[in-house]
């Protein structure tokens, strides 16, 4: 049996992004079913060994790579993607490989952000009706939600994992508020004019927020309030903002000009990655590894970080768009 590693090794070279294509999907199926047919021939090959020019250790050698090309492709394929977001009073979910969507629960309220706690696996929902809940996801059973604490209008939202704190601002008492987890020692961090979209860099411990104004600024600070910086000072309306801890790069969306931008962490380089050209329709904004999901009036678009390719629809509702979350878990395999 003429069967090189090599030619093998090959076929674990799609990419994640050709896995989630249409022609991806397909070519995955296909590698799925030729390496099965590796494996066969390799256990033909290991009763005729003595007949064979391969030895032993190569078989062996062969065997281990066709179990990490399997590992590879399916492990990956079985990291599942999902797109919440709210609409007027209603918590969605997309899964982003199907595009199912279904509703979670009706929040009773207008939902501008969401934030997620990874370790103890509860969402996070700040209603304008003055409160935050929170409940279990993903779970099988019927959503009930509990309150974690009260606030008058809770508008951008982040969890630190690291402490298990969660943070938030209030645009109409005009603070960037802490609490634990469960809601207790509740915390004023800084006392801000209109402070609006809330994002935050755990890995090194910073802090970015936008305000909702029209000749707002978008600042840098510590987890504990201190070391306030202008990152840029011309910002109209911040809604939505994200950090991109492994790129050093921040991300958002200007509710005032329609305008998604980014740039350092530091504030320099800013750049527009695109213009939608619409005004007062812009909400907010998350990322995942390569591309930037934002909604705008009814609509999810995703773009990719790179400069120079054009966003494309991810759904379309009947009714506003607010917040978007991707949420990412690992499948079962």
């Amino acid at each position: 049996m003429n069967f090189t590693i090599s030619s093998i090794v090959i076929l674990s070279r799609t990419s994640y992004h050709e896995k989630n294509s249409i022609l991806g999907k397909a070519f995955l199926v296909y590698q799925g079913t030729f390496c099965l047919w590796c494996l066969k021939q390799i256990n033909i090959g290991q009763h005729t060994i003595r007949n064979s020019l391969v030895t032993n250790m190569q078989v062996q050698t062969t065997w281990l790579v066709m179990q990490s090309v399997l590992y590879i492709n399916y492990g990956m394929h079985c990291l599942e993607e999902k797109l919440l977001f709210s609409t007027s009073g209603y918590l969605k979910e997309i899964d982003l490989n199907s595009s199912v969507v279904k509703v979670l629960i009706n929040a009773g309220s207008t939902v501008y952000s969401l934030t997620y706690d990874y370790y103890e696996k509860y969402l996070y929902v700040p209603r304008s009706q003055g409160d935050i809940i929170r409940f279990p996801y993903p779970s099988n059973q019927k959503i009930q939600f509990e309150t974690v604490v009260s606030s008058r209008n809770p508008l951008g939202l982040a969890f630190d994992s690291v402490n298990h704190h969660l943070y938030w601002t209030d645009d109409v008492e005009g603070r960037i508020m802490r609490c634990n987890a469960d809601g207790s020692n509740k915390t004023t961090v800084l006392v801000e004019t209109e402070p609006a979209a809330l994002t935050i860099d755990i890995k090194n411990r910073w802090m970015y927020y936008g305000q909702d104004l029209s000749n707002g600024k978008i600042y840098r600070l510590t987890f504990d309030g201190k070391d306030r910086k202008v990152i840029y000072n011309q910002s109209s309306h911040v809604l939505g903002i994200q950090v991109d801890v492994s790129n050093s790069r921040l991300y958002w969306m200007e509710y005032g000009t329609g305008d998604l931008k980014s740039a350092w962490h530091n504030g320099s380089d800013v750049k527009t990655i695109v213009s939608t050209h619409s005004i007062g329709r812009n909400w907010e904004i998350d990322t995942n590894d390569d591309f930037i999901f934002y909604s705008r009036y009814d609509t999810i678009f995703k773009i990719n970080k790179s400069l120079g390719q054009g966003p494309t629809v991810v759904h379309t509702d009947t009714a506003l768009i607010y917040a978007v979350f991707v949420f990412k878990q690992e499948g079962k395999r």
